[in-house]
């Protein structure tokens, strides 16, 4: 009699352990749909993209002041977004060019995304603090724009439109302006130039809020340029003194208002 008591009592506990489990298990799967509803999903895996890198320069440059490395390809990064452009995730193009000799071209290969169909190509950023899993699924404003670079470091970028099989030659452009001064005044022999009133950071990608959708806000270009600000904007301080032999100077691009202008002092005999 006593047995039989007991193993009711284990059935019943069994069976209230087992409701218990499979309204566990409904629940879990239930919050991973709704996530995964959420988020871009990507079920044609990855696809390997060649293309070529060109940095935009005009001349070659021989300061060292803020790139340690001189002008260079160091780390070359894609940001993927899928036909929505909603972030799909990063992936770090290879070549050999970026560990070898100081160059401002070269071809490259990166894994991406099979629905890639717009990519923001990075070049030197630092992405030390950036999370991917915090990005999943947003916008290429929400995503880009709030990237930034400090004086002590030369940064490129370019943003394009990726149709699976191509090959596009990408072109960088670069994330400061460079100043440069010159003489040629006879009697007078440039010894250096110093930058006051300048920005101690900017954005790695221009960015214009104001336009109504994804390309136009960064469809920055040579004959379309502008100067986009990030929320933390501070200037740098100002330099005691021109440095001898110093002829030319990064900086990010300042609108220079009468209100606040750059200035730049060179000094000569």
């Amino acid at each position: 009699m006593e047995y039989r008591l007991y193993k009711l009592d284990l059935m019943k506990k069994f069976t209230l352990y087992a409701f218990c489990l499979c309204l566990g298990i409904s629940l879990l799967a239930s919050c991973k749909s709704d996530w995964q509803d959420d988020m871009p999903t990507d079920l044609g895996g990855t696809v390997k993209m060649t293309f070529r890198g060109t940095l935009m320069e005009e001349q070659e440059m021989t300061t060292r002041a803020v790139d340690p490395d001189g002008k260079a390809i160091r780390t070359f990064w894609l940001f993927c977004f899928d036909e929505n452009s909603l972030f799909l995730g990063r992936t770090r193009a290879v070549g050999a060019e970026i560990d070898g000799d100081p160059t401002i071209s070269g071809n490259f290969t990166a894994d991406i995304p099979a629905s890639t169909r717009v990519i923001h190509y990075l070049v030197n950023v630092n992405l030390d603090a950036f999370e991917d899993r915090n990005y999943l699924g947003t916008s290429e404003s929400y995503v880009i724009s709030p990237l930034v670079s400090t004086s002590g470091r030369l940064t490129y970028w370019s943003r394009g439109t990726y149709t699976p099989g191509g090959t596009p030659h990408v072109i960088l452009y670069r994330g400061q302006a460079l100043v440069t001064a010159k003489s040629e005044t006879t009697g007078f022999t440039l010894d250096g130039l110093a930058v006051c009133n300048r920005w101690l950071s900017g954005t790695v990608a221009p960015f214009d809020a104001e336009k109504d959708n994804e390309a136009a806000r960064f469809d920055w270009t040579l004959d379309n340029p502008f100067v986009s600000f990030h929320g933390a904007m501070q200037k740098a301080i100002d330099p005691k003194g021109v440095k001898s032999g110093q002829t030319e100077e990064f900086i990010f691009e300042h609108k220079n208002a009468s209100e606040d202008p750059l200035s730049v002092i060179v000094k000569g005999t």
